[in-house]
């Protein structure tokens, strides 16, 4: 199926990032809260892409209630 420009920002959001020394086996994770996660349709079995300096990045996802602020 081929995406198009509509379906893909649907699924595209802005959030504020912070890189930390934290270790989880051999794979990249990005932490999300719980509530921002829901809202977005993501599970703690994605795996999402960040785009920084035109460069994609894929991570797995893990969510916290706690550890990352709202």
């Amino acid at each position: 199926m081929k995406k198009t420009k509509k379906h893909l920002d649907k699924n595209l959001f802005t959030a504020r990032t912070k890189m930390m020394d934290i270790h989880e086996g051999e794979s990249l994770v990005v932490l999300i809260n719980e509530q921002d996660a829901w809202h977005h349709g993501i599970t703690s079995m994605d795996k999402i892409s960040l785009i920084y300096d035109d460069k994609e990045f894929v991570f797995d996802v893990d969510l916290s209630d706690t550890f990352v602020q709202r």
